[in-house]
């Protein structure tokens, strides 16, 4: 099983099908026109017959907290975080209508066949993410050389840390 985080700082990636670059939409609003066409347009790849809405989890602490929109049947889940000129906010489910948020990380879930991936026993399976290879572009904080690397439904957990290189934290 491959999950893949695109955090904001270190990662560009763009993918093999008409289709922008998920890292396009790092730190925009989740009112954005953008991030709307491009759910849209991961739903179409999906074979769904509509968007699906995203089931909306809010962890307050620490304050002011963040707020994931977690898309199980495209394999996708967004990370919003306070946008720097919210000011002192708690965030709320309201915020995804307005521009207090900004999207501050992408998780890609690839789940082998017969796997279900599931946050917890209450939630929905997560499906794979519909687009089948992803090239990422990645480099360490301070350098200007990027690596690319190409990564497909086989591509392991190993591979990934061969690729980007160790974390600086895990879980």
């Amino acid at each position: 099983q491959v999950f893949i985080s695109l955090p904001r700082t270190r990662t560009t990636m763009s993918a093999n099908a008409p289709l922008q670059a998920p890292s396009t939409l790092l730190g925009l609003s989740p009112s954005s026109q953008n991030i709307r066409e491009f759910v849209s347009d991961v739903s179409k790849l999906a074979s769904l017959e509509e968007t699906p809405s995203p089931d909306v989890k809010i962890y307050r602490s620490p304050k002011p907290g963040v707020l994931y929109a977690n898309y199980y049947q495209l394999g996708l889940s967004f990370l919003y975080s306070a946008n720097e000129d919210a000011g002192d906010i708690t965030i709320e489910e309201g915020h995804l209508s307005g521009d207090e948020l900004r999207l501050d990380s992408i998780d890609i879930y690839n789940i082998p066949d017969g796997e279900l991936k599931r946050p917890s026993s209450k939630s929905p399976a997560y499906s794979s993410y519909p687009v089948s290879n992803i090239i990422l572009q990645s480099s360490q904080a301070g350098e200007s050389d990027f690596k690319t690397f190409e990564i497909s439904k086989a591509f392991t957990g190993k591979d990934l840390v061969e690729g980007l290189g160790e974390p600086d934290r895990k879980g």
